[in-house]
């Protein structure tokens, strides 16, 4: 019952107002504690895609006829378009349809320790609004749902510029850069995994092209299996756990069991991507996801390169993340995604392997893993 009173939570007016906010969150958290965050999660996008803080309708196959979200399969990949990615800049139709409030005015200031604060004022110099602060002013009818992960408190908002269902984004409540924390970014992958109790969800990480939001931490997750998670291994590197799979481009996953203390299970992992990170300044990473329900745990680190070259392949305009590398692929502009979805899976796999590193780079990574 308590699902079906999260979906049909309307607002008395067309704005949520603080109390109603503050009752649904309180509705959803509840159900979060007695079923899971996944069920809780599922209920709370159905609520917010029936007030119209979500644009774009995402839909489970195929599907060539809605304007708004495109999506097709070719071979193992998913070629997604949604006009919310381009909308999600518009403020003008964020403002229309009840997103953003008239005067959405937070920005972010940098701190010492590369740490940066975000502000209700407007200031002088700053002229980038972080979607990721939010509710109140900002985003009147989002509902932002709160957890602990380990050593630190995640918020939770849908992301009304969906890539497909149940797109929520969690973010640390403390802003820290987008970027691989040695040690914390897996533990927090996997808490919130566990947390969230389902083994529809996939989550991943953007270490780049994550635009506007990249000084502020944060995962996004989707009710979505990604086809990277489907890859079968093509190399087992011996006794690290680690596994190399049959992709594009260089990815590794390991799994980590139920009767695993996650420290000890991470810990490889997490000294193979810092192997990487700490290799050259522009390298950096995009992490895949999952939990099933036995408790078992799957991470997959993808290396990336973050020069210009290595993060789009030729024929699109938008950066290429996590979601597009783990066969997802976002392409935001509707022609581009009609050339794409009119290719072979031969083009696909093309596309995805110009964004592989330089190979020399991932021998060198790989050695790291026979020391």
């Amino acid at each position: 019952m308590r699902a079906k009173e999260i979906i049909e939570f309307k607002p008395h007016k067309s704005i949520l107002s603080g109390a109603e906010r503050k009752q649904l969150a309180a509705m959803v958290e509840a159900l979060a504690a007695e079923s899971g965050a996944g069920k809780a999660l599922s209920a709370l996008w159905q609520q917010q895609k029936a007030i119209g803080f979500i644009l774009g309708n995402p839909s489970e196959g195929e599907n060539l006829n809605d304007k708004k979200f495109l999506s097709k399969m070719v071979g193992p990949y998913w070629l997604i378009h949604s006009s919310a990615r381009k909308d999600r800049r518009d403020v003008s139709i964020l403002k229309k349809s009840g997103i953003l409030g008239q005067n959405p005015v937070f920005v972010y200031d940098k701190l010492k320790d590369g740490v940066y604060a975000h502000h209700p004022t407007k200031r002088h110099g700053f002229k980038d609004i972080c979607f990721l602060c939010s509710a109140k002013r900002a985003n009147p009818n989002e509902v932002l749902i709160s957890t602990i992960l380990g050593n630190a408190e995640f918020v939770y908002g849908a992301n009304f510029a969906t890539l497909g269902h149940c797109h929520f984004t969690a973010w640390t409540k403390v802003p820290i850069l987008q970027k691989h924390w040695p040690y914390d970014s897996l533990i927090w992958l996997c808490l919130h995994g566990r947390w969230l109790a389902s083994d529809t969800f996939t989550t991943f990480f953007n270490g780049l092209g994550a635009g506007n939001s990249i000084k502020h931490f944060h995962y996004q997750t989707l009710r979505e299996e990604f086809p990277i998670s489907l890859a079968s291994q093509t190399r087992q590197f011996q006794s690290s756990g680690i596994d190399r799979l049959e992709w594009p481009m260089p990815a590794y996953r390991t799994t980590i069991r139920p009767d695993q203390e996650l420290s000890d299970g991470i810990a490889r992992m997490d000294r193979f991507i810092s192997h990487w990170v700490n290799m050259n300044p522009i390298h950096s990473l995009n992490l895949v996801h999952t939990t099933d329900l036995s408790g078992r745990t799957y991470i997959i680190f993808v290396p990336r390169v973050a020069s210009p070259e290595k993060r789009r392949p030729r024929e699109i305009s938008n950066d290429f993340a996590g979601c597009e590398v783990g066969g997802r692929i976002n392409i935001e502009d509707k022609q581009q995604w009609k050339w794409a979805a009119a290719q072979d899976e031969a083009a696909i796999v093309k596309m995805l392997e110009c964004l592989a590193p330089p190979k020399t780079q991932i021998e060198s990574l790989e050695r790291s893993l026979r020391r």
